[in-house]
């Protein structure tokens, strides 16, 4: 799995990834990625991802949803402007 916090909580990112390390997860499950905008759009568009979870503003969550859909059967899921998360397929 690829954890990309935002940019603008780099530490927090730095602090869950431990966490979950301190818990027991083997090494190499979670992996963390730094990164802006960029970055979350490459690694939304890579073909050999199962899927993408996504916390943000309803645009960004509709761009990457478009970039996750853009091969068959993956699925993307976000938590954006609205009350309740969207599942898109």
């Amino acid at each position: 799995m690829v954890f990309k916090p935002s940019e603008l909580t780099p530490q927090s990112g730095e602090a869950v990834v431990k966490l979950w390390a301190e818990a027991g997860l083997p090494p190499g499950v979670l992996n963390l990625l730094q990164g802006g905008r960029e970055t979350g759009e490459a690694l939304s568009g890579q073909a050999d991802i199962d899927g993408l979870l996504f916390t943000g503003s309803s645009a960004t969550g509709f761009q990457l949803h478009r970039q996750a859909c853009r091969a068959a059967g993956k699925n993307s899921r976000s938590r954006d402007g609205r009350q309740q998360p969207a599942d898109r397929r």
